[in-house]
């Protein structure tokens, strides 16, 4: 019981602060956005001001720039889309139940008993047609998701790297290319403390509450077989 109650209030917090971290992705990446695409801006400026005849031919530092920045603003494009996803599901998951709740016949109302009866079959048919098409898509959604969350991984990596542990000459772009670059690294790995915490707090509310699941089936059959071996010892003197 006790870890049921742990489980369930772990799941609790877990779930608020999930909702709440995926809410803050938005703005977070929405400024990320903004960011990578200021010091890109200011990149591709100074480039074209320093080679006008063939700015494009870049040098391997701002190419490098040009690279990580590039593909944070496509990750933090793709984060939004997930989080919007993940919360429209969930949305759409609430008023499935909200509706399944509000079509439950009443056991004294017989008109809307007939109702059921008459549609049952129907509802039955209809949900074990749509549950196999939700159950992929569920399934092709969280494999998608996990490939994004290793590919930003490897890209905060790759942003890490070419701040602090590649030598390269800076000097050969504007200063603030690399100040918005180090925000921009910054804000990628906040997005997976963020999620790696609040999914960690779930899985072990889950753990918790499975546990306390098996505790409680325990007790109550050990629960259901004294009162049958009672109610057997009651009635044996009477057989007799």
């Amino acid at each position: 019981m006790i870890s049921t109650g742990l489980g369930l209030t772990m799941a609790s917090l877990g779930i608020i602060g999930l909702a709440l971290a995926l809410l803050s992705l938005i703005p977070v990446n929405v400024y990320n956005i903004v960011v990578a695409v200021s010091a890109l801006k200011d990149l591709v400026k100074y480039e074209y001001d320093q080679n006008r005849p063939e700015w494009w031919l870049l040098p391997k530092e701002s190419a490098l720039y040009l690279a990580f920045l590039t593909g944070s603003v496509i990750y933090s494009l793709i984060t939004m889309a997930m989080v919007m996803l993940t919360l429209a599901g969930g949305k759409r998951q609430a008023q499935k139940g909200r509706t399944q709740v509000s079509d439950t016949p009443h056991p004294g109302l017989v008109s809307q008993d007939n109702l059921y009866k008459r549609h049952g079959r129907t509802d039955i048919e209809s949900s074990q047609v749509n549950q196999p098409t939700q159950g992929q898509t569920s399934v092709w959604l969280g494999r998608i998701g996990c490939l994004v969350f290793i590919g930003q991984i490897g890209w905060a990596l790759f942003g890490t790297h070419l701040l602090f542990f590649t030598d390269l000459d800076n000097k050969l772009f504007p200063a603030t290319v690399r100040t918005l670059t180090t925000i921009s690294v910054f804000i990628l790995w906040l997005n997976y403390i963020i999620i790696a915490i609040f999914s960690f707090i779930l899985f072990c509310a889950s753990f918790f509450i499975i546990l306390g699941g098996a505790r409680r089936r325990s007790q109550h059959q050990n629960d259901g077989t004294g009162e049958m071996q009672a109610h057997h010892q009651e009635t044996t003197p009477l057989l007799r």
